[in-house]
């Protein structure tokens, strides 16, 4: 699914050639588009994310975490989707997401209407149900989109505890979320992501770990823990 996502352009875009091993270019008429993946790599390791966007016309990095939804038994019996919390393995990958939030921090505001973003946390979080591989099928991987603060709701709400005191999520549940095509346009005209003066520091971080293929110790001044 992370594959799939990394190749599939967005409506509207066309594949350029690819760049680096596991990056491909993409380009509308008017915006360049650069996708990054960074599933077992030491670039995940750094920033937590599966895969990564890069929107070089308005210099904007958006970072994914795929997680794989199971089918279970669900309410009445009826199979679902599911994905269960707690999780260490989401939870360790959170913590680097937060560690590289800490270092984005210092970044001066935006001096320009187009470094606007609707948010200040470029961290998503996509829940997919397990698939059949499909090679006819050309479209983003079937999901929901999360914003990393939302999660963090997620975590603590109450009403999707389940019978066995753990969390389920499930498409029947959560409520609101983001689809593909309102993802995709929000990443076409960067209302999320990194604003220029936060790319200004993460991009030379995310060149140094593709170049040495290991990732860069962040020193983090962390004054209290995130609730």
């Amino acid at each position: 699914m992370i594959y799939n996502d990394l190749l599939v352009p967005f409506e509207g875009f066309r594949a350029l050639q690819p760049s680096i091993v596991g990056a491909v270019r993409f380009a509308s008429d008017d915006v360049r588009l650069e996708v990054m993946v960074a599933n077992r790599t030491p670039l995940e390791m750094q920033t937590g994310a599966d895969l990564v966007y890069f929107n070089a016309t308005y210099e904007s990095f958006v970072f994914v975490q795929y997680k794989v939804m199971e089918k279970e038994r669900g309410s009445g019996g009826v199979p679902e989707a599911i994905y269960r919390l707690p999780n260490a393995q989401l939870a360790a990958e959170i913590g680097r997401m937060d560690a590289l939030l800490e270092r984005v921090k210092s970044a001066a505001e935006p001096t320009d209407r187009h470094g606007f973003r609707l948010q200040d946390n470029p961290f998503f979080l996509k829940l997919c149900p397990r698939l059949i591989f499909n090679p006819d099928d050309v479209s983003l991987t079937p999901g929901m989109y999360l914003p990393l603060e939302q999660w963090r709701f997620i975590e603590k709400d109450s009403d999707l505890v389940g019978a066995r005191g753990g969390r389920v999520v499930s498409y029947r549940n959560i409520g609101r979320y983001l689809h593909n095509t309102g993802f995709s346009d929000l990443v076409r005209d960067a209302w999320i992501g990194t604003t220029p003066q936060q790319s200004a520091i993460l991009g030379p971080l995310i060149q140094t770990v593709l170049s040495e293929g290991k990732a860069v110790v962040l020193a983090v001044k962390q004054d209290k823990p995130r609730r």
